[in-house]
């Protein structure tokens, strides 16, 4: 229910402030905690978020449907602040950048990732805002239709 692409949108009304999805909501809970302390320079940055491409029966997956990274990076992207945080930039990352197909535990936890290990996309994700883009293994260089994460040349195998 964090960003759905279809009819319903989740609203969270308070005094001042209106939600239309819960991960502004959740990022400005702790800016409210902060704040009540008298902190009010701290940043929050979202180090891991997405949704997990595989899991149990009962559980939602990512899907065209269910288009939860790509709509976080639309909001990224798009520099759309947060109701509590009017023109503040917000970063994050999307966890994970490749499944872990050995990870121990349910499927879900396995499946994060945005592609598999041979590089191809577990499915699609519009990093671009034109349009879809399914990379392949032979699209791991920047492209016209979207660009492609790679590790620096001079990362061991360890770092990776």
């Amino acid at each position: 229910m964090l960003y759905l692409s279809h009819p319903q949108k989740l609203l969270i009304q308070t005094l001042v402030l209106l939600y239309t999805n819960m991960f502004d909501a959740q990022i400005d809970a702790p800016y409210f905690a902060l704040m009540a302390l008298s902190f009010r320079t701290i940043e929050i940055i979202v180090i891991e978020t997405g949704w997990p491409s595989e899991g149990s029966p009962k559980k939602t997956t990512a899907t065209p449907d269910n288009a939860y990274n790509t709509n976080l990076i639309r909001h990224v992207i798009n520099d759309i602040d947060t109701p509590a945080k009017p023109g503040k930039k917000l970063d994050g990352h999307i966890f994970s950048l490749f499944n872990e197909n050995r990870k121990p535990g349910l499927g879900s936890k396995r499946n994060w990732g945005l592609f598999y290990p041979d590089q191809t996309s577990v499915y699609n994700l519009d990093m671009t805002e034109k349009g879809v883009v399914t990379m392949t293994t032979e699209a791991n260089v920047s492209s016209s239709n979207g660009t492609w994460c790679i590790a620096l040349s001079t990362a061991s195998k360890m770092d990776l």
